[in-house]
């Protein structure tokens, strides 16, 4: 794999950046340009004590360093945000969430107090390097458009774990994404 390093990676630019032990241990990351995610660590006790390791993307990279405690928590609802902007990714295959103005019933009126703004999903696989929209697999969900990061994080998720093993299989996605068009807040 290729990938263009920006000469200059500044902490400001960071995705997450932990310092600890008095500032000698060090777990800096950015997100490129092609969504790829590098992260630098320096743990001079360790072995190797200075890494550079490579994810494909920011969800991966979430699955990687979720559970571990020295990363501080801001850091990763930062990532969350990133992963819900961005889109959650496995296996070469992208699932979005995003808001078009669609609501209970047809586009999304904000003068009726009953309608809410929904979210609606897209689901695209890798091909040669492209992401491609897969057919039958766009849907408005009964998620509000307000929900938070790690929530759509959790939805897209969720909805991965369904189409994930159709798409590799080579299998249709069109039933598993009309009955994910339910997911709403209970499923979360």
């Amino acid at each position: 794999m290729n990938i263009n390093i920006p000469e200059v990676l500044e902490d400001k630019e960071a995705l997450v950046i932990s310092r600890w032990n008095d500032n000698n241990c060090v777990h800096v990351s950015w997100m490129l340009q092609n969504l790829t995610v590098i992260s630098f660590e320096y743990l001079p006790l360790g072995y190797p004590s200075v890494s550079l390791s490579v994810w494909n993307s920011a969800s991966e990279y979430m699955d990687t360093i979720k559970d571990i405690e020295w990363i501080p928590e801001e850091n990763k609802h930062s990532l969350y945000y990133e992963i819900a902007k961005w889109g959650y990714t496995q296996d070469n295959i992208l699932v979005e969430l995003e808001s078009i103005g669609e609501g209970i019933s047809g586009m999304y009126d904000p003068d009726n107090l009953a309608d809410v703004e929904l979210l609606r999903f897209y689901i695209s696989r890798k091909v040669n390097e492209q992401w491609c929209e897969i057919d039958d697999a766009s849907y408005c969900t009964r998620l509000p458009a307000s929900l938070s990061a790690q929530k759509k994080v959790k939805a897209m998720q969720i909805i991965m774990n369904k189409v994930a093993p159709r798409i590799n299989e080579g299998l249709s996605v069109k039933k598993a994404c009309e009955e994910l068009s339910w997911i709403n807040l209970d499923n979360l």
